[in-house]
């Protein structure tokens, strides 16, 4: 998982639980020229652009104070929307039964790219339902991993 992730997330996490917010990740990305600070938070019920601004003002504030990235950049606060990205242990159960798509470091059997149903956690390890077959997918080797809304209607 990202450094910038794991330098924030302390800081990040405080004030999302202060706010009755779960924290759900942090990223930076480009966008043409211009460097976006992404920050996702959510609720039970979702969030909406009050509890994005109660956010935003005390984070942005405390990444003032500790200045952790030196370029100039955007703060932008955000639900995580239906790709929603899966980090923490708690995730993985709590979306068991969901469809997912894991990226990989490196190629599993020919595939750094695996899409299936999140059965769940087994000794920290991913299992993945792929056609109908159990795929455990050894945490390790997942560099992103992210729900993938079925939107057939």
């Amino acid at each position: 998982m990202p450094k910038l992730f794991d330098a924030l997330e302390p800081i990040a996490s405080k004030i999302a639980e202060q706010q009755g917010l779960e924290l759900v990740d942090i990223e930076m990305v480009r966008s043409g020229s211009d460097r976006i600070l992404r920050v996702s938070i959510d609720k039970p019920g979702g969030v909406g652009l009050t509890d994005c601004e109660k956010f935003s003002e005390p984070f942005g504030n405390e990444l003032d104070v500790i200045d952790p990235i030196k370029e100039r950049y955007y703060l932008e606060v955000s639900s995580p929307g239906p790709e929603r990205p899966l980090r923490k242990d708690s995730d993985f159960t709590r979306f068991a039964g969901s469809e997912v798509e894991i990226r990989l470091k490196e190629a599993l059997e020919g595939k750094r790219v695996i899409k299936g149903r999140l059965a769940g956690l087994e000794n920290q390890d991913l299992v993945i339902v792929i056609d109908g077959v159990q795929q455990v997918i050894p945490r390790i080797l997942v560099t992103q991993a992210k729900l993938k809304p079925d939107f057939d209607f």
